[in-house]
């Protein structure tokens, strides 16, 4: 089973995670803060990173806190819709995936499909 620690500001997307990837040999833990978030990396021997948030700057401050303590667990992002100039600079955070959030439920089936 893959443990995956997932760190997002609100509960509605750990929801639509769970749901979605319940069906997944996997074990989703939730962290409401980067500091819980690295407090928890220790003990939670994560095969992947989640970072889902809306709000771009707290974006960028969570993947630089990550990225910055080497840990060599990949990190996929998902957020709102951006504009190319911004998605080229997450890009360069070294995270291994960028990911629209999705409108409907539907869709992210789709993207987990995919």
């Amino acid at each position: 089973m893959r443990e995956i620690l997932l760190i997002s500001d609100k509960q509605e997307y750990f929801n639509t995670f769970y749901k979605s990837l319940g069906r997944l040999p996997i074990h989703l833990s939730l962290c409401g803060n980067i500091e819980d978030a690295i407090q928890a990396l220790p003990s939670e021997k994560s095969s992947w990173i989640f970072i889902i948030t809306d709000n771009l700057e707290l974006l960028e401050d969570w993947i630089d806190q990550i990225t910055s303590r080497n840990l060599e667990i990949p990190l996929v992002v998902f957020t709102k819709k951006l504009d190319q100039e911004t998605r080229e600079r997450l890009w360069q955070k070294n995270i291994i995936e960028l990911v629209q959030l999705p409108i409907h439920h539907k869709e992210f089936d789709h993207i987990i499909d995919s």
